[in-house]
């Protein structure tokens, strides 16, 4: 059973978008049952726009049911740290979690809880977009199939969470795609030599959201699309030396170190990309700054 609902929003830079994330998310909750309980936390990181003018605002206007804490560090990873382990407030909570520039259907929360009770050996419930083009569609696959995860978002179950407090596992600052080594460790129960199993990561037809896209129709987009890229190529790079290491050192995926810059010693030449010519290029300008912050 389903007592506690805690919501996690992580935003940074997300003034244009936060306020009907969660307006969304308020909508939502209140198609739960009055005998849950629910609880939403916003981490606010690093922005330096007016986001927690905003923020600030909002849970003014609501009961002690919504909290907000601004911290410095622009970083996604450690946003999701100080979530789960300083704002999160009950260890049996299904905790969801949902970027600052999204929506949630006003459906998705039931939805959410009635994925985790019809799956109680699950660790992850992955929300779906909604469909923009041929991409989505096969996210919305994937997804349903247990072989996605959207960053955006998603939830952890009870089973999950207590098992997350107990290894003490967190996400090392600096990562790119927090989603996709959560996913990684979740479907794994942990540990690298378990292997894949089917069951841990659950898809949820009816959890849909919307989100931003982002569209290279102007130069400011143009800009931030080549950085989305750029970013891409720095998590492929990222994986494979968190593979490196969970191979050659210690599988377990709690031993991870605090700062991915950490695990860099284990880039090699080989990780780089030769499936498209843009790929190689970004690699190999990212394979030098890797290198070069880890003094190879």
């Amino acid at each position: 059973m389903i007592r506690h609902v805690e919501v996690c929003v992580v935003a940074h830079n997300e003034a244009e978008f936060i306020d009907t994330c969660l307006v969304s998310i308020e909508s939502a909750l209140g198609q739960l049952p009055s005998e849950i309980l629910s609880r939403v936390h916003i981490v606010n990181n690093g922005s330096t726009d007016n986001s927690d003018i905003i923020i600030d605002k909002f849970c003014s206007t609501k009961n002690d049911a919504y909290d907000a804490v601004h911290i410095a560090l622009g970083d996604k990873s450690n946003a999701w740290n100080v979530a789960l382990y300083e704002r999160v407030q009950f260890e049996d909570s299904l905790i969801i979690f949902v970027d600052g520039d999204c929506t949630v259907n006003p459906e998705s929360f039931s939805a959410i809880i009635d994925a985790a009770i019809r799956n109680p050996n699950a660790y992850l419930l992955a929300a779906i977009p909604e469909p923009i083009g041929r991409y989505s569609e096969i996210i919305t696959k994937n997804t349903l199939q247990g072989r996605a995860l959207s960053g955006n978002f998603y939830a952890i179950t009870p089973l999950f969470h207590q098992k997350l407090k107990q290894t003490q596992f967190t996400l090392p600052v600096g990562l790119i795609g927090d989603d996709s080594l959560l996913a990684w460790a979740a479907q794994c129960d942990f540990k690298l030599s378990k292997g894949v199993k089917h069951g841990l990561l659950v898809g949820v037809e009816n959890a849909r959201f919307g989100y931003h896209r982002l569209v290279p129709n102007s130069f400011k987009n143009v800009r931030m699309y080549w950085r989305r890229l750029q970013r891409y190529s720095l998590r492929h790079l990222q994986q494979c030396c968190i593979k490196e290491y969970l191979t050659l050192e210690n599988d377990e995926f709690a031993s991870l170190p605090d700062n991915i810059e950490a695990l860099y010693t284990f880039h090699s030449l080989n990780h780089i990309r030769t499936d498209s010519r843009l790929n190689n290029f970004l690699d190999n300008r990212t394979s030098k700054v890797i290198s070069n912050a880890s003094g190879k």
